[in-house]
């Protein structure tokens, strides 16, 4: 962050002051727009500069590719290449690098089926079976994509318009959903977890649930009353554990039950939502029309109840970070034995990154080239950036899948003018 890193700064100067001030990190990584520009260049003459050499993380293979994506001298880049050239351990001499280029007009679906033939691809040369099994981490560009390639699209999109800053994990691990629909999120997973495959359901467990949500503490105290509510609320509970295990269900059917027999607190919101049948209002017209927060609450809970309940746990799981995808960004300073990077800028909806300008698959625009005579930061600074940031998180093998809307011009590229690959190395997607 500029202002505290410039803080810091003019605490640390002059020399003696008291404070001593180190900064650790990798400006090749810097990803975010609140960061400085040139971060090299803020390190005052006569400081200490030490130089972490030495990739401890990746194999040969994936060490060379980084070092030569840093260092390339593509046109549309204004950031110099500083930085020390890293070298793999001597015990790490292998590695596999494969690039796989296809058509970005293809389905979403069609990109999914191709993107599992890559990964058989990709088993031969690493010789690992975690690329047939998908046990692979997946990064795709934004949360949207990840939730397209993840099968919880609708999920997350319902999810976006309840609330747009907790929707997706962000790096800390803070988001935790929208707090309005905690009942799906929390005590209804919780609930779920009781329910056996054939839909019957674990009455010991599923008390323990509503013994530690406090749904047992306000039982009433004459027996009568006491064996109907009881009774209520098994009936709601195996109404749920049914609606669970049948893949039609929608979110409204699976919740339903649970409202009726009142089994948890609920937000408010949720109920009034579920509560409302009137038909959701149409989505506003892009650049034409401003949509109030009530009416995009009112499409995202409407949409959420017509979601199908099996995409709900996907989303759990991503939003948790225990998924096997995430973004380019929010794994930044992990690492996997074995990564797929999608890059597919037509399905990521932004245009501060371009892969297909990276490769070559599109030309820069006028504004890119203004950007460059201008010395400012272009397209292809972002992108190669990003691009650095998800290869340099592989251990073993890296599979790089570019949707491009040229595939033939960004294989002739990538072949003729960047050098980052051997022809082995680059493969088109039938």
């Amino acid at each position: 962050m500029k202002g505290m890193l410039d803080a810091l700064m003019v605490l640390a100067e002059p020399r003696g002051s008291g404070l001593t001030l180190g900064l650790l990190g990798d400006h090749r990584q810097r990803i975010y727009s609140d960061g400085h520009s040139d971060l090299p260049g803020l390190v005052p003459e006569g400081w200490a500069k030490p130089e972490l050499q030495m990739n401890h993380r990746s194999q040969r293979r994936i060490v060379t590719l980084i070092n030569k994506i840093w260092e390339s001298k593509m046109q549309g880049r204004t950031q110099p290449a500083t930085g020390v050239t890293q070298h793999p351990r001597t015990e790490k001499t292998g590695g596999v690098v494969r690039l796989f280029v296809g058509d970005a007009s293809l389905s979403p679906e069609g990109k999914r089926d191709r993107e599992r033939w890559c990964a058989d691809q990709m088993q031969a040369p690493a010789q690992a079976d975690a690329w047939k099994v998908g046990d692979y981490q997946l990064l795709a560009l934004e949360h949207k994509l990840v939730a397209a390639r993840g099968g919880f699209l609708r999920v997350y999109e319902a999810m976006d318009l309840i609330d747009p800053n907790a929707a997706a994990p962000v790096g800390s691990g803070e988001n935790k959903g929208p707090s309005a629909a905690r009942l799906v999120l929390d005590e209804l997973a919780q609930l779920e977890a009781c329910v056996r495959p054939d839909g019957t359901v674990n009455e010991f467990a599923a008390t323990d649930v509503l013994r530690r949500s406090g749904s047992l503490d306000h039982l009433p105290v004459d027996t009568a009353k006491r064996y109907a509510r009881t009774d209520e609320m098994l009936k709601a509970i195996q109404a749920f554990s049914k609606a669970c295990v049948d893949q039609k269900s929608t979110v409204a059917k699976v919740i339903e039950p649970i409202l009726v027999a009142n089994l948890f607190e609920v937000h408010p919101r949720l109920t009034e939502a579920f509560a409302d049948k009137s038909d959701p209002p149409p989505p506003p017209i892009p650049r034409k029309e401003t949509e109030t927060t009530q009416a995009r609450m009112r499409r995202g809970w409407c949409a959420l109840f017509a979601a199908p309940w099996e995409e709900l746990g996907r989303y759990r799981r991503y939003l948790a970070g225990n998924s096997e995808l995430a973004t380019h960004q929010v794994v930044k300073g992990s690492e996997f034995a074995h990564v797929m990077v999608v890059m597919d800028d037509s399905q990521a909806g932004g245009f501060q990154i371009s892969y297909d300008k990276l490769f070559g698959g599109k030309e820069l625009s006028d504004t890119d080239m203004s950007n460059v005579d201008a010395g400012k930061e272009t397209t292809i600074d972002r992108s190669l950036r990003l691009l650095y940031v998800t290869c340099s998180r592989t251990r073993e093998s890296l599979a790089l899948v570019l949707w491009s809307t040229q595939p033939a011009a960004a294989l002739e590229h990538i072949k003729e003018k960047s050098g980052w690959f051997a022809p082995e190395e680059i493969l088109a997607i039938p």
